[in-house]
Parts: C-alpha cells; structure tokens; sequence
C-alpha cells in the first residue's frame, strides 16, 4: 500500500523491510555478487569499506566512489588507497608508474601529487617516467 505524506518535513525515514547487515554478511559469505556488497557497504554510509572492496572487484567503480565523496580528508585518503593498489599491481615498471600516473589524474593535483605517492612506487621507478 502507498505511503501518504512520506517524504514530507519533519517526518522520520520508514524503516526498511531489508536487513542490511545480514544481506551484507550474506552476500560476503557467498564470496560472489562483490558489486552488491559495495552498494550496501554505501548503504551504510561506509565509503572506505566499499572503496576498498572494489579495488577487488571493479577498480573504476572503486574511483568512482572516491570522486562521489564531498569531505576532503576522506577523499584524500580514498585516492591514496587507490593509488596504492595501482601501484601494488606489478605488470612491468613503465605500467605500474602509468597507472599511478592516471590516478593523480583522474582525482586531480588539488587532491593527490606526485609526492604524495612516491612511498608507494618501486625503488626502479624513472623521474622521467612521470612527465
């Protein structure tokens, strides 16, 4: 049946007919449907969780959810676990310093520069690599 007036000022959120955490648990014991799991990771309002989980499954998803975060440090912080894991991921040298490239990128100087991810890039790494 409709729910009158919901949405209006001043009126409480119905509660959900779902139980998140045992959706989320259950979806986690299952080991599979990780893109389910992240949503309800944002369901609970736990971003860092959900980002770190599609770094897993889905980096662009994992980006994307860093992008959709409004606080600073937050984002900051998101960006750098990103970063860590792209250059975690060791497919030859140039590829792993491109992809750390494309993170700065893609988040923007004004959140993460290069200094703030050379702690995270191999000793090989070339200065020239970064231009």
């Amino acid at each position: 049946p409709p729910r009158g007036g919901a949405g209006e000022a001043g009126e409480a959120e119905p509660p959900s007919p779902l139980d998140l955490s045992f959706a989320l648990r259950t979806v986690l014991g299952t080991g599979r449907h990780f893109r389910s799991a992240v949503k309800l990771y944002m369901g609970f309002g736990l971003r860092q969780q959900a980002v770190e989980l599609a770094l897993k499954v889905d980096p662009a998803l994992a980006r994307e959810l860093a992008h959709e975060s409004t606080d600073g440090d937050e984002k900051r912080r998101l960006w750098l676990m990103i970063a860590k894991s792209a250059a975690a991921d060791e497919h030859g040298r140039k590829d792993v310093v491109a992809k750390v490239v494309s993170v700065i990128k893609d988040c923007g100087t004004d959140v993460l520069t290069i200094e703030d991810v050379l702690p995270f890039l191999p000793d090989f790494a070339s200065i020239d690599e970064f231009k």
